[in-house]
């Protein structure tokens, strides 16, 4: 009877897709970015392709602990052992290295990419912003206003890309989740809009590789779980001999 095995399967999908959103990720990075976007982009892209090499390197060294003879069965376990528990530990830094990378990249190109509010005009955009999102309140099409505001280039745009936006919705009793829903709508707006800024080639690339994030959290997604469930299935020469020993008493 042939035995599938399903976990290699998962694994070497899982790897296959890593690579894929990496990829396509790596060719998503163009344009004149911002050098601390770059940085941050580049620490979080290569601790992701780390994770699944930690994984495959680990189940190579155990191997060749494993089929070494002059070992005690017991001290050659407990090195196999202390192997995948260091690639466990090694892949979960650097995952928690991309996390806060990507955090970091995301928040740098969103700043990047948008219209940028110059002081003298603040005052006039906060009057103009106020008075039409009362009207809009009033009509209960503030969301709609706030996509519309947005995308402006001008000083109303940007006012609403800031801090501003919360401070507002906070005065006017919004819940924590409807705030946090603005401020999304809002961001993609920026971001969408900025893209087609082809006179400012740093902020169309800086949104663009925003935009673009999603792929580089697919990735880090599947790697994480690539390396995981590499290296949980992995079983040393005597656990198979003791499993092989346990069947054959149940048959």
């Amino acid at each position: 009877m042939t035995t599938i095995d399903t976990r290699g399967d998962a694994v070497a999908q899982l790897h296959t897709a890593a690579d894929n959103y990496l990829t396509t990720w790596r060719a998503d990075i163009d344009g004149p970015l911002p050098e601390a976007s770059r940085s941050s982009i580049g620490t979080a892209t290569a601790a992701i392709g780390r994770t699944t090499a930690i994984a495959r390197e680990a189940i190579r060294q155990a191997q060749r602990t494993d089929e070494d003879d002059t070992l005690f069965p017991e001290g050659r376990d407990r090195l196999v052992r202390e192997t995948l528990d260091a690639a466990r530990a090694a892949v979960a830094d650097d995952i928690a290295t991309a996390d806060a990378a990507t955090t970091v990249a995301g928040a740098e190109l969103y700043e990047a990419a948008k219209v940028p509010l110059d002081r003298r005009d603040a005052t006039t955009a906060r009057q103009d912003a106020l008075m039409m999102l009362g009207n809009a309140q009033s009509t209960g099409k503030e969301f709609e206003v706030l996509r519309r505001l947005a995308v402006r280039q001008d000083a109303i745009g940007a006012l609403v890309s800031t801090g501003w936006l919360r401070d507002y919705l906070t005065a006017q009793g919004r819940e924590e989740d409807t705030i946090a829903a603005a401020e999304v709508l809002v961001r993609d707006g920026v971001l969408r809009a900025a893209t087609a800024q082809t006179a400012d080639p740093q902020r169309r690339a800086a949104a663009q590789t925003a935009l673009a994030l999603p792929n580089l959290i697919k990735a880090r997604i599947t790697a994480q779980h690539s390396a995981r469930l590499t290296l949980d299935s992995y079983t040393t020469k005597q656990q198979r001999r003791s499993e092989a020993i346990i069947k054959s008493l149940s048959v």
